[in-house]
Parts: structure tokens; C-alpha cells; sequence
């Protein structure tokens, strides 16, 4: 007996790509954009058909598409872009090769000189940055990437102002820790009545979690009396990717981004700890937020352009996925890619 198990979804395009969670594996899948179709835009409506053969990812990933619009005129059978479908499974996922960089600037936020970003995209990715001369208090950190010109420059979007640096590495990281909340590295820090900390790294932490703050001597004053503190999150501002916690660090110190030739030196961080209180549905163990695996096992869409399964922002993505499956009585033989 064979069979096919179809899933199916709709997604609002940030402009970047976006990972569909498959966590039982697919033989193939097609993607719609909704939004262009709609639109009735000449070779706008653009259809996406890309297949596996036993996990194998075939053609670059390129996938088939389709041109065309809702008037069916202007059709255009092409391959998609490399890279337009890729399996993805963050639980087994490994940094990215070093790419050399030649300068990191004294600007805020610094901004990276290399001569390739492939991989990389304005507002949106995380890298790591290795092996630096005249910034080695950068190196082993992570960094969401800010504003990216191609094969040229990315800047470190939360990262103050540092003394210039040159050479050196980074690698992509294309994954989140699996397990969230995920500590994060701290950049700057604001005292006061209650504490604001911002990080390198894009947040996933809510209102009402509870953190604890890690800050060693190289950062300054303020280690003496912050470090090893506890807070409850009681705001995010998403847009200086800061938090406020219920810590009174008045009259604590200044908080300093150590020099490079303070190396080596433990990075400053917010580790979780987990909930001030059960949210709805949770039972009373308040460390399940310090303990939730997010791992994904599914597809990517690579986003961002038209010719891109994941869309523009704004763009309404309509898939459909499926896994075929024969049964012989006593052997399962799925993902075959016969359909």
C-alpha cells in the first residue's frame, strides 16, 4: 500500500527567509505567492516546485518556477535561485565556514570589511566573529548583522563603538541555541532605578522571565555589585534590542566594554533563569522557561527578493508539502520521492 501525507500552511513574509517545521520529513513542496497572484503582476505570480530524493536535496536547491499572473499571461517556466529550498534541521545544524575580514571601524555600530557577505542580508542573520587583530574583545561573540553591502561590509547592529581593528574572521551562525530562552551577550548596560542591558544578538526573551546578569571585572565598576544578580524582565524595546529588568543598580558603577588588550576575559551575559510565574496553561515548575527545546526539523524558504520562494515583506507565502509512504506489511520504505 502507498500513500502521501500532505501539510499545508500560509505565512506573512518578514522579507527574509522562514523555515516551515516538517518534523516527519518531505518528499516535495510548493509554494505560492499569494500576494503577487493577487496583485495581478506580469511575471510577478510566482509558483515554486522543488522535490527531494531520500533527504538528497536536487539542482542546487533551485527548485522549478513558475512566472506568470493572474490574468495567465506572460508564463515562464525557469529554475528558481540557487538555494531557494534547503532542508534544515537546527538541532544538528553547524556554524558556517571562516571568511577573512579585513578591518572592523571604530563607528557605531562598527562596521566589518570583507570581500564576500554571501549569506548574509541587511537585518538579518547572526555571525561570529574569530581570530580578530586589534579587536580581540570581539572574538568568540555573536552578533546580529545590521546594515549589509554586498561583497563589501556588515555592521554589528547592537555593538557600541570599539578602537578600529584589523583582520581576522567570521563565520555564520545559521542557528539559535535550541534551548530558550538563550543566553545572550551584553554590549551596554544602563543604570537606574530599574536596569536596562542590550545584546548582541536579536532577543527572544518575554516580559516576566527571569534572568540572571553576568558581569566580570573587564567590564568595569559596575561588576562589583550587578554580577551574579537576579531580575525579572518587565519591558523589551525591540528596536535598541534592550531590556529593562526590576534590578535598582543606582549608584552600582559604569559598565565599560573591555579593550582588546584586556583578552582573555569572560564575556558579560544574561543567562536565563526561567519564569517569575507559571504562564497560562504551565504547571507550577517555573524553570520550564530555561528549558524549552525549540529545535526544527523542516525546509527553508530562502526570502527577501521576487524570485525567492520566501517573499518580500509583506508578502502572503501559501505552501503545500508532502511525504509519500509504501507499505510492504513489514517494511516501512518512506521518503522514496515517488508521487
Amino acid at each position: 500500500m502507498t500513500g502521501t501525507t500532505i501539510f499545508t500552511g500560509v505565512f506573512v513574509s518578514v522579507g527574509g527567509s522562514t523555515t516551515i517545521s516538517l518534523p516527519f520529513g518531505a518528499d516535495w513542496i510548493e509554494v505560492w505567492n499569494g500576494t503577487n497572484i493577487d496583485g495581478n503582476v506580469a511575471n510577478g505570480g510566482r509558483y515554486w516546485y522543488q522535490a527531494w530524493n531520500n533527504g538528497i536535496n536536487i539542482i542546487n536547491g533551485q527548485g522549478l518556477e513558475l512566472q506568470g499572473n493572474a490574468g495567465a499571461t506572460a508564463v515562464n517556466y525557469i529554475a528558481g535561485p540557487v538555494g531557494a529550498f534547503s532542508l534544515t534541521n537546527t538541532s544538528t545544524a553547524v556554524p558556517g565556514a571562516p571568511v577573512a575580514l579585513t578591518a572592523i571601524s571604530n563607528a557605531a555600530p562598527p562596521v566589518v570589511a570583507t570581500g564576500s557577505t554571501v549569506g548574509l542580508s541587511t537585518n538579518n542573520g547572526v555571525v561570529e566573529i574569530i581570530n580578530t587583530t586589534g579587536a580581540q574583545q570581539l572574538g568568540g561573540m555573536t552578533f546580529s548583522v545590521g546594515t549589509v553591502i554586498g561583497n563589501t561590509s556588515f555592521t554589528l547592529k547592537y555593538m557600541p563603538a570599539i578602537v578600529a581593528g584589523t583582520n581576522g574572521f567570521y563565520r555564520i551562525i545559521p542557528f539559535d541555541p535550541i534551548f530558550y530562552p538563550r543566553r545572550r551577550f551584553i554590549t551596554a548596560i544602563t543604570t537606574g532605578a530599574t536596569t536596562q542591558i542590550r545584546m548582541s544578538v536579536d532577543t527572544t526573551y518575554t516580559v516576566g522571565q527571569l534572568v540572571r546578569v553576568v558581569v566580570p571585572a573587564a567590564y568595569g565598576s559596575i561588576s562589583q555589585n550587578i554580577n551574579g544578580l537576579t531580575g525579572t524582565i518587565q519591558s523589551i524595546v525591540t528596536a535598541t534590542n534592550t531590556v529593562t529588568v526590576d534590578i535598582n543598580s543606582t549608584g552600582m558603577g559604569t559598565f565599560t566594554f573591555p579593550l582588546t588588550a584586556a583578552v582573555p576575559f569572560t564575556q558579560a551575559q544574561l543567562s536565563p533563569v526561567g519564569s517569575d510565574a507559571p504562564d497560562a496553561g504551565e504547571t507550577s515548575n517555573t524553570l520550564l522557561d530555561a528549558t524549552l527545546n525549540t529545535a526544527i526539523a523542516g525546509i527553508t524558504l530562502q526570502g527577501g527578493t521576487l524570485d525567492s520562494p520566501g517573499g518580500q515583506n509583506g508578502d502572503v507565502i501559501y505552501w503545500r508539502a508532502g511525504s509519500t509512504f509504501q507499505d510492504t506489511g513489514n517494511v516501512y520504505l518512506g521518503g522514496t520521492g515517488v508521487f
